[in-house]
């Protein structure tokens, strides 16, 4: 005997994964619904006839009910009687007003409506996260204009604060970039979207639009090498597509994924540094002239080190690895530290010898999740790997 409680309970829990959803379908797949009730045996009668009583008078009471009920008679050692089987549902609407869902079915239909009339593509959007559709309810006429604005705009090139639109700023957007990712991804041709960039971070690259945040920082480390005076500078990624290496002598380029060992790194002849972003390599294909360049690369020893290797060598083939190995891990043993998450992927782009140091790391041959953060190794070891300056 399923109690009226406890049914409306369950039918809660399924109302957003599951009927809200069906709402959107020009066919239904849920309804008529039928929840059965368990009608009781009869040693249930025998036992406790008044707890039976109530339980049938708990259903039966109803006026104007949303549902209707399904009786069963059946014939016990008390004489015939009547016990509510199932209740059925015949369309959404009986059932949110059984679970006082009703006034949230006419928004969520209102919104999704809104959504589908501007962009037919958001659709499955809409039937897959209702409660997205729900949360964002106040902020729907502005994300739709963005939207629109967008659509209307394959490659923006500005910045998210330059959107000429009227009550839309950039800190809306800024806080938005979830959903708007979400939506976009839905809504925009493949050819709109450069797909090299994924996740929020990357949410301007990857949509089209310039990023401030997006600053590659470099150093000049040839004491005889300056830009104006300056051994230090930065600037937005898609202005170092024109960077010219051979007006100040480079022969050769380190990355490191460290911001203090970027800062710190030693003299050096005919060389820069790059301070990476770790994992964003893929949109440094534009930097043409790095192909003629040898490439160096110091991150990590632990498993994700040298899967950012991995992805930046399939950019850059040439690049090398650089005190990532098993003799410098070894070294330093006292101030090894412990990986939070190794990876597992497989990594197609390692030398021999790197292959074998990662494969050493994942089975955790030298302990459990062994990590050399590259920090952590000494200047000296660092300047005895170096050519003299």
């Amino acid at each position: 005997m399923i109690p009226v409680v406890e049914i409306k309970a369950k039918l809660t829990k399924r109302w957003l994964s599951h009927y809200l959803p069906d709402s959107l379908s020009t066919e239904s797949d849920v309804f008529p619904l039928r929840v059965g009730l368990k009608p009781p045996t009869d040693k249930q009668l025998r036992q406790d006839f008044e707890a039976v009583k109530r339980w049938v008078q708990d259903y039966a009471q109803w006026e104007n009910p949303p549902f209707r009920i399904e009786w069963q008679s059946k014939r016990t050692s008390l004489g015939k009687n009547d016990f509510p089987r199932a209740l059925v549902f015949e369309h959404i609407e009986q059932l949110a007003v059984f679970i006082q869902k009703k006034q949230e079915l006419k928004r969520f239909q209102r919104l999704s409506h809104q959504l589908i009339e501007a962009f037919a593509a958001l659709k499955p959007f809409c039937q897959r996260a209702p409660a997205k559709v729900l949360h964002y309810d106040q902020a729907w006429s502005k994300l739709l204009a963005f939207m629109q604005w967008r659509w209307d705009n394959p490659e923006p090139t500005i910045y998210l604060r330059q959107v000429p639109l009227t009550g839309i700023d950039s800190k809306f957007l800024e806080a938005h970039k979830a959903i708007l990712a979400e939506c976009f991804n839905a809504i925009l041709p493949t050819d709109h979207i450069h797909s090299e960039f994924t996740g929020i971070k990357q949410f301007c690259a990857r949509f089209g639009f310039l990023d401030q945040t997006e600053q590659l920082q470099a150093r000049l480390l040839d004491p005889n090498q300056s830009l104006n005076g300056f051994k230090t500078f930065s600037a937005p990624i898609n202005e170092w597509q024109t960077f010219a290496p051979q007006a100040f002598d480079i022969q050769q380029v380190w990355i490191t994924e460290n911001k203090v060992n970027f800062l710190a790194f030693p003299a050096l002849p005919n060389s820069l540094i790059l301070f990476g972003q770790g994992f964003g390599f893929a949109h440094w294909q534009q930097l043409g002239w790095l192909k003629d360049l040898p490439i160096r690369y110091w991150g990590d020893i632990d498993t994700h080190g040298f899967a950012i290797l991995n992805q930046l060598r399939q950019v850059w083939p040439q690049t090398t690895s650089e005190l990532m190995d098993e003799a410098t891990l070894l070294a330093h043993r006292p101030l090894w530290g412990t990986e939070p998450k190794p990876t597992r992927a497989t990594l197609n782009a390692l030398t021999a010898d790197e292959q074998a140091l990662y494969q050493a790391l994942q089975h955790n041959r030298f302990g459990p999740a062994i990590r050399l953060e590259q920090e952590r190794i000494g200047y000296d070891w660092l300047q005895s790997a170096l050519p003299p300056c």
